[in-house]
């Protein structure tokens, strides 16, 4: 006869005797003998079959939590974390998870947000293997990173592995967002041999789910896809940190053999950061070189998209910066994906009425891009007219002023080029010995600026409006117009522009009146904070428009309004070219300054031709005398 230990004896013979099983006691008599010669699992099992005793029965609220302390309520937050972690087996006397992973990584959350992470790595290594799973470990990870402790973060990845959790994609995203977030002073050499160690560790994962899915269509639909690629968006813009950018393709092209490479998520990541190169073959090489082979790339990457059908708004902003500056074909190809996923742009009615909707929807930054392709690909009524298209309908909500900056450089571009084709005629025709019509070349050109008047004014009037938009403009949009107008030779668009700038009238400085009435008697008509003041750049615009009419009605009101607004508010005094090693340099403001003092010394010897008081006379000598000498110190912009 098998041994049976006196406390099973006495635990079945207990259960056997009671009440509740009396009408059961023949039966269970019979297994009782047969279970003690069977051995003490036999008895225990025994005593089961013949029913619980309920009044003698501990449930859960009977069960200790604690040898020290009576109850959970006595203990420290995180020695209640802990108790409530493990609780002692009362049947068997060992230890237990009372809690899934799942409520552990619950309470981890909780701590971690306190900012007790060595608390809950604690709660962690000491919980039975069962309690933990990778979900948990994976969060201690990124809990460490976002303390900025990144050795800290790579040792307790390695203890996840050593306890048999293997890490997933989502955990090596993980791992790869902390290091990137890292500053540069961080990501020490030590810790990219890290980030290269992981990354191999990752590809053996790759490797493996690729075996067990073998690659099957399905999984690029599957939720689990979402995921698998995740560590490669983190990865790649590390790798563009550290300059890395010729080993971008070469994983695409890796990444290109499988059916993984149809998530739009990492190839838009992998067009973002071939944009970003600036180097080929790891050495310096010219930059436009640089713009070609990123446009030849982003190319390769589009071309794969479209036929999976993964491009969308996001996506396709992407393709658009990485192309803009490559070469007509690469600007071929991109106006040619606009019209294959968002629409014939060329017909903006029948793209906003269209029934059936687009496969990529007009946003913002993409409008941008598209304009921009327009502008660079000369196609300049395409763009006008999809931005007039987008003004008479709902769409328009989307139009910012970067839009509208876009359209008048449309507009510019296309005076500018009318301008140089009438220029070109004018001297054919003066060497053929015929005279040419340059009052209807000005009346053409006139066409260009007017049209860019009336955007200015609709961005004005949204601006302002009930329902406000975000497409006011500032100097620089302002600035457009005028030279727009300059170009065309149109005085009365670019003085109405200088009015919606600074809110003066312009007509006032018709009069025949001293300086100091001006600034006495005239003021902004409009409000303080929607007042743009006059620069050199819109100031020279002005002059030289009116310069290049010969209008002296035109000259005086540009020069009075000069003096209005002040000399010292165009050419700061004392001034100093920019130097670089002791010698002047060129600079955007003193380029301007200099167009500015150019065309008021040319006003200035208009002026003085013609009839003026011995006060007036003197005050054109001594202005020509201040912009000759503010000349002499730009004459390095010349």
């Amino acid at each position: 006869m098998a041994s049976c230990s006196k406390g099973a004896l006495l635990s079945a013979t207990k259960l056997l005797h009671s009440p509740q099983n009396a009408h059961r006691l023949a039966s269970a008599a019979l297994g009782l003998k047969i279970a003690i010669q069977a051995g003490p699992s036999s008895v225990r099992r025994a005593a089961t079959v013949a029913g619980p005793n309920k009044p003698d029965a501990k449930g859960p609220k009977d069960r200790p939590v604690d040898d020290r302390k009576g109850k959970t309520g006595d203990l420290k937050p995180s020695q209640r974390r802990y108790a409530l972690l493990r609780r002692p087996d009362v049947t068997t006397g060992h230890e237990r998870p009372s809690q899934r992973p799942y409520g552990v990584a619950m309470q981890v959350e909780k701590v971690l947000k306190t900012g007790q992470l060595e608390d809950a790595v604690k709660m962690v290594s000491s919980a039975p293997i069962s309690s933990q799973n990778t979900v948990v470990w994976t969060l201690l990870v990124k809990q460490a990173f976002a303390d900025g402790l990144p050795n800290r973060a790579f040792k307790l990845f390695s203890d996840m592995k050593k306890r048999g959790f293997q890490p997933t994609s989502r955990t090596y995203a993980t791992i790869f967002s902390g290091y990137n977030q890292l500053s540069d002073s961080e990501l020490t050499d030590k810790q990219w041999e890290r980030v290269e160690g992981l990354w191999e560790q990752y590809q053996s994962y790759l490797e493996s789910v690729r075996s067990q899915e073998d690659q099957d269509i399905v999984l690029h639909h599957s939720s689990r896809h979402d995921n698998i690629l995740s560590p490669y968006v983190p990865f790649l813009e590390l790798l563009g940190r550290r300059g890395l950018h010729d080993r971008i393709m070469p994983l695409f092209e890796e990444l290109a053999e499988s059916h993984l490479a149809q998530d739009k998520y990492v190839c838009t990541t992998f067009l973002l950061q071939i944009a970003q190169r600036t180097t080929l073959g790891g050495r310096e090489a010219d930059i436009e070189d640089v713009y070609v082979q990123n446009a030849e790339d982003t190319q390769a990457i589009a071309s794969k998209m479209q036929a999976a059908g993964v491009v969308d708004s996001f996506a396709l902003t992407a393709i658009l910066r990485g192309l803009i500056k490559g070469t007509e074909q690469h600007h071929q190809f991109g106006y040619d994906l606009v019209i294959a996923t968002v629409g014939d742009i060329s017909k903006p009615d029948e793209m906003i009425k269209a029934k059936a909707p687009a496969s990529v929807k007009l946003e913002h930054r993409l409008l941008d891009l598209i304009l921009e392709l327009c502008c660079v690909t000369r196609k300049y009524d395409v763009a006008l007219n999809l931005f007039d298209g987008l003004k008479q309908t709902p769409a328009k909500r989307i139009l910012t002023r970067s839009h509208v900056d876009y359209a008048l450089d449309a507009l510019a571009y296309q005076a500018a080029e009318v301008e140089q084709a009438a220029s070109l005629a004018t001297e054919k025709f003066q060497k053929d010995g015929e005279s040419a019509t340059e009052t209807n070349s000005s009346t053409n050109l006139k066409i260009f600026s007017q049209r860019a008047l009336e955007i200015l004014e609709y961005a004005v009037i949204q601006g302002y409006g009930t329902h406000p938009m975000d497409i006011l403009p500032n100097r620089a949009t302002y600035n457009r117009v005028l030279v727009t107008a300059w170009r065309c030779g149109d005085w009365e668009s670019a003085a109405r522009a200088v009015e919606l700038m600074t809110g003066l009238d312009l007509s006032q400085f018709r009069q025949p009146r001293s300086p100091s009435w001006f600034k006495r008697n005239i003021t902004p008509q409009k409000s303080t904070d929607k007042v743009i003041s006059l620069d050199a750049q819109s100031m020279g615009y002005l002059v030289r428009t009116a310069n290049r009419l010969r209008d002296n009605s035109a000259i005086r009101v540009a020069v009075r309004l000069f003096d209005y607004c002040s000399f010292g508010a165009f050419f700061p005094l004392p001034g100093k070219a920019a130097r670089r090693l002791g010698t002047p340099v060129r600079t955007m403001d003193g380029f301007y300054q200099f167009k500015l003092a150019a065309a008021i010394q040319e006003s200035a010897i208009v002026l003085m031709d013609t009839q003026l008081t011995p006060e007036q006379r003197a005050d054109y000598k001594a202005l020509l005398e201040q912009v000759k000498e503010v000349k002499e110190k730009l004459k390095v912009h010349e």
